[in-house]
């Protein structure tokens, strides 16, 4: 997987060191670990951080023949830093998370707490029983037969854009939460490409599948909305409790 290692060398950081504010990891990457692993760039960018404070501990580490340093876990991933530890300049893997033939994580231990938080507001996770969960949301992120958008997700734990984020210790519970209704809508969209308003209990997630096709592009999950009485919905358009529409409704635009 990697060329020009040279010898083993201690870990040049500490596990806490990856939540710095020192260590700056650059957005594209979060875009290229979304590629390799088929998941959302704002899920890739949560794990980045978490990813890199387990090898830092675990991992393997070397220089490369160009003097960087370079970590990976024996297993599937792979992360550069430049020569000053301040910046995270490259990530590889052998494949995508779909293809891995490892053992499946397991969801974090009961009664121990996760921690998530966005990569540009880095905050280390408190000392002590925090579990650090990054291979278990990695595999639930790219097993989802849908993308989640990042403002559908806001509408899902009930935030307004520019509010801020679910706090790092709830995120995974979130996401999990949000993964298990997603999979039941997923069962419920109409074939053929278009958008979609799908009502499941007390919400309406509206959906966007653009080519049916190609497996590798899923359908969008585009927003959500809630309502008190699953007996009276918000207005679709239809009856119908599925409806196919090419713009979203008023009632359901935000």
């Amino acid at each position: 997987m990697i060329i020009g290692l040279r010898r083993g060398i201690d870990a040049p950081i500490t596990p806490s060191y990856a939540y710095s504010p020192e260590l700056n990891v650059p957005w594209p990457l979060a875009g290229h670990l979304s590629k390799v692993h088929g998941i959302d760039t704002w899920v890739a960018g949560l794990l980045i951080r978490p990813m890199l404070a387990d090898l830092a501990e675990v991992g393997r580490w070397r220089y490369d023949t160009a003097k960087r340093y370079v970590v990976q876990d024996g297993l599937c991933h792979c992360f550069f830093l430049e020569r000053t530890l301040h910046h995270v300049a490259f990530y590889l893997a052998d494949h995508g998370q779909k293809d891995c033939l490892a053992t499946p994580s397991p969801p974090p231990p009961e009664g121990r707490s996760t921690w998530f938080c966005p990569t540009d507001s880095p905050v280390p996770p408190p000392e002590g029983n925090s579990h650090n969960a990054w291979r278990h949301l990695l595999r639930t992120a790219a097993h989802l037969p849908m993308r989640l958008n990042h403002l559908a997700f806001l509408d899902f734990a009930r935030l307004a854009p520019g509010a801020g984020f679910v706090p790092p210790d709830t995120f995974l519970s979130t996401f999990e939460a949000m993964a298990e209704q997603a999979r039941i809508v997923h069962t419920r969209l109409p074939d053929g490409p278009g958008t979609c308003n799908i009502i499941v209990g007390s919400q309406a997630w509206t959906v966007r599948r653009e080519d049916t096709a190609d497996p590798r592009r899923k359908p969008q999950v585009r927003s959500i909305q809630h309502f008190r009485d699953p007996a009276t919905p918000p207005e679709t358009g239809t009856a119908a409790p599925v409806s196919r529409l090419s713009q979203p409704p008023a009632s359901l635009r935000r």
